[in-house]
């Protein structure tokens, strides 16, 4: 006996054997896009207004070709100067790093009888400045410590300390004031902290040395 194949069923079987190639097709797509995020893919982005590619490192970490970016880690550091009032102490530089201030601790000595207002300014000029000469200068702020007081204040966006002019050396001054009539003048302390972005900055091995505990105040 023969069986008879029409075309009919040849036509059904066809159908079918499409469709179960779909469902194979749709089971399988999950798997082979999972194979091929696994190998992994040559991605190229650019900026179209600037010849910036971004590329990943031998340590996975995604860098950006063409531009300064910096090559030193973030490594924290802390300065910390006396200053009394009217007069002024330089707490940073002359750098042209690129600095991050992150935190400011001020302390008034426990020999003054009375509050102590400090201002902070930014002294730019041509490098290497030795001197913290001001050809351009920037106001940072004041802050008025009260008497045998201290304040702390941690900055939740760092204050961003560069040079103000093309490739000046800059150095950031602090100046003391006291009120009218106070006859007491002993050292105010002034620490910052932060850490370095661009560029090579080392504060002086004195100006990281906090002062002693206990030691005795100094009088100008």
């Amino acid at each position: 006996m023969q069986a008879r194949i029409t075309k009919l069923r040849l036509a059904l079987a066809a159908f079918v054997f499409v469709l179960g190639g779909i469902g194979i097709a749709t089971l399988l797509s999950p798997l082979v896009g999972s194979a091929l995020a696994t190998a992994g893919q040559i991605v190229n982005v650019s900026d179209p207004s600037a010849p910036y590619t971004v590329r990943v490192d031998s340590t996975g970490a995604l860098k950006t070709a063409g531009l300064d970016a910096p090559t030193l880690p973030r490594l924290p550091f802390n300065s910390s100067k006396f200053v009394y009032a009217g007069g002024s102490s330089i707490v940073l530089g002359p750098t042209t790093a690129t600095v991050a201030l992150t935190d400011l601790k001020i302390a008034n000595n426990f020999g003054n009888t009375g509050a102590r207002r400090l201002s902070f300014w930014q002294y730019s000029a041509g490098s290497p400045n030795t001197s913290c000469n001001a050809t351009h200068l920037r106001y940072l702020g004041d802050y008025d410590v009260a008497a045998r007081e201290s304040i702390h204040a941690n900055f939740q966006t760092p204050l961003v300390l560069k040079p103000l002019v093309g490739l000046e050396a800059w150095c950031l001054l602090v100046f003391g004031a006291a009120p009218a009539g106070d006859t007491t003048n002993y050292a105010i302390n002034v620490s910052v902290g932060g850490y370095v972005p661009s560029g090579t900055f080392v504060p002086t091995s004195s100006s990281t040395r906090p002062p002693t505990l206990g030691a005795v105040p100094r009088k100008s």
